[in-house]
């Protein structure tokens, strides 16, 4: 795009090419009989900021509201007292006891005065809309690692370290015969204890005695059967 030039040298830029935040590249070149040459390139970056008060909207914009002026009409064609906006104009018709009902139907937003029996287009909703905006910068993949030193986990996203991670306290490890026995090793104890305690002094469990028949009263105990019983009573 060439631009104009002020009689102290001063490139005079666009607007429209400081609406959006980016490198703008301007050249400077000279020309003369033989052609033109580029003398200077130089790069700036524009950097994004509010809209300021004094903002002058570009050849594009004002085409844009050109259009809605177009489509709303001319404001001072209307038949109500207030005609400086259309805000103003629905206000005073619900104050005078008219009926206006709103909608959005079809793409417009339509008026009905007769309780909704029928419609009319007050403007289009496409009307209402800006153009698009520029489309936004691609977005950036983070490269996240995890590196151990010791017993330290450092991460880190794109370089920069965001976080560490501490190793948890060592765990116990199990002592064969002391924290656990195996069933062989069981069956080893038992069959060892076995051949070390003599036993032989003992009974076995199948000739202890079950039954008082089984036993013998060496010690001379009245039985029933010695009891001296006199008239059916024991004496």
């Amino acid at each position: 795009m060439d631009v104009d030039v002020e009689d102290d040298g001063t490139a005079i830029i666009p607007d429209e090419l400081m609406q959006d935040y980016h490198t703008l590249t301007a050249y400077a070149y000279v020309t003369d009989d033989a052609g033109g040459y580029t003398k200077v390139q130089q790069d700036f970056a524009v950097y994004k900021r509010p809209k300021p008060s004094d903002y002058v909207y570009t050849p594009t914009e004002h085409a844009g509201f050109d259009l809605l002026r177009s489509e709303i009409g001319d404001l001072a064609d209307l038949t109500t007292e207030e005609k400086e906006n259309l805000v103003a104009a629905i206000n005073e018709v619900a104050r005078m006891g008219g009926s206006m009902d709103l909608r959005v139907a079809d793409g417009y937003i339509q008026y009905s005065t007769d309780s909704g029996s029928t419609w009319a287009n007050l403007i289009a909703m496409a009307d209402l809309k800006g153009d698009p905006g520029t489309p936004g910068k691609e977005g950036h993949s983070p490269v996240v690692t995890a590196t151990k030193s010791g017993k330290t986990t450092t991460i880190s996203v794109d370089g920069a370290d965001i976080a560490t991670v501490e190793d948890g306290a060592d765990g116990h490890t199990p002592v064969k015969g002391t924290d656990y026995w195996t069933a062989s090793d069981k069956a080893e104890v038992v069959a060892e204890a076995a051949t070390e305690i003599d036993l032989t002094s003992y009974a076995k469990k199948t000739e202890v005695p079950t039954k008082t028949s089984q036993l013998t009263n060496d010690s001379g105990y009245l039985t029933l059967a010695t009891l001296p019983i006199y008239n059916g009573e024991v004496q």
